[in-house]
């Protein structure tokens, strides 16, 4: 997802059961479907995986404070985009179905959430 306006640039998955997210991403390398200019904006449960932007951890300066902050505000966004697709009625309830069918409906919300998006982009909340 590009943080800047919330469009959705790219999906993996989906893997069967429950799965922590820094899992999903070591399965599918993400780290690899990146270009060299490119980085990852993860939480701290991403520590130590490559090409992954996670806040600071432990004793904090100034520094690390403010940018954990900023990060902060970078992560609402993703939060927020992902929190619209699962709205939708089909992902409130454990997926019975098979797994291709929940890709393909997966790949529709994240279609539907872009077309909102390119209209009304979300913004960095500087508060």
């Amino acid at each position: 997802m590009r943080i800047y306006d919330g469009i959705i640039v790219r999906t993996r998955g989906p893997l069967p059961g429950k799965i922590h997210d820094k899992k999903f991403a070591e399965y599918y390398q993400i780290q690899n479907d990146l270009d060299p200019d490119e980085w990852a904006l993860g939480d701290a449960g991403y520590q130590g995986m490559p090409k992954f932007i996670v806040p600071f951890k432990g004793e904090l300066d100034d520094g690390q404070r403010e940018s954990n902050k900023f990060l902060g505000r970078l992560r609402v966004i993703v939060e927020r985009v992902y929190g619209e697709i699962k709205k939708f009625a089909v992902f409130q309830h454990p997926w019975r179905g098979k797994i291709p069918n929940q890709k393909l409906l997966w790949i529709i919300a994240c279609n539907v959430a872009n077309i909102k998006h390119r209209y009304y982009p979300i913004e960095i909340n500087d508060e």
